[in-house]
């Protein structure tokens, strides 16, 4: 069986938001520990900026597997990406406790 362009295309951009939201959550898991203990103030700009950085590098991915076009699946599939990687983040944290 012989996949056709469009197949192959979405798949395209199924994979790159999949990782662009395992990306985003190993980000913010990093950014979560630098800034844990920092004072209110500071962390509200911190977080204030991560997400208009973590913003700017998302739109960066649907240009780059998409041109640019926004389709509900691209979204989706970050979101599972990103849930997936939290998941599994809470698992180990369980099992090492």
């Amino acid at each position: 069986m012989e996949l056709t362009e469009l197949i192959r295309e979405q798949s395209f951009q199924v994979f790159v938001m999949f990782c662009a939201g395992m990306f985003l959550a190993v980000c913010y898991t990093f950014f979560d520990v630098v800034i844990k203990k920092s004072k209110i103030v500071l962390r509200t700009l911190a977080e204030l900026l991560f997400w208009i950085i973590s913003s700017r590098l998302i739109f960066e991915f649907i240009y780059y597997c998409s041109y640019g076009k926004l389709n509900f699946y691209l979204f989706a599939t970050m979101t599972f990406g990103y849930l997936l990687f939290m998941a599994i983040k809470k698992a180990s944290l369980k099992t090492k406790s």
